[in-house]
């Protein structure tokens, strides 16, 4: 059987202020979003729902209902640049607190769009090394969607 694994080489995050728009129903603009460069590698939409516990007196064992999905968070870690425009607006994200629009881009067409806040960018350096920000972690606030992905005009 042939594999249908996607290769992650190509996935692009992009960071915004304002909400990402739809087009056509498979567009998305980006053009007043950010492309955080240097992206190095990506984990992350980990969280899970609550367990709510629904057990009364006249229950024989414990019994539970699922609360509100929590989607976690995105870690991720880039090879530091100062002068990129992504990796400054994840910095201002984080230094005031504020929520930012995030839509990262896989390789097949496929993107994931969400909200979050940044709650930490640690530098990291070494012997032989460039400087890095290993561990980036956006908390997501609300609902990941997953959506089809053509780059609008604007946004080439």
């Amino acid at each position: 059987m042939t594999s249908t694994a996607i290769s992650a080489q190509g996935t692009q995050l992009f960071v915004s202020n304002q909400d990402f728009t739809f087009g056509d129903g498979h567009t998305i603009s980006v053009a007043n979003a950010k492309e955080v460069k240097n992206l190095k590698s990506f984990k992350g939409f980990d969280g899970q729902a609550t367990e709510v516990d629904v057990t009364n007196l006249s229950s024989s064992a414990k019994e539970y209902r699922l609360g509100l999905q929590d989607f976690g968070n995105l870690v991720f870690d880039v090879d530091r640049d100062f002068a990129d425009a992504g990796q400054g607006e994840l910095d201002l994200a984080k230094r005031s607190s504020s929520m930012r629009y995030f839509l990262m881009v896989f390789p097949n067409s496929k993107a994931a769009k969400f909200a979050g806040f940044v709650k930490n960018s640690p530098l990291e350096g070494g012997v032989d090394q460039v400087i890095k920000s290993t561990g980036v972690t956006i908390r997501i606030t609300g609902s990941v969607d997953i959506v089809e992905f053509k780059k609008d005009e604007k946004s080439k």
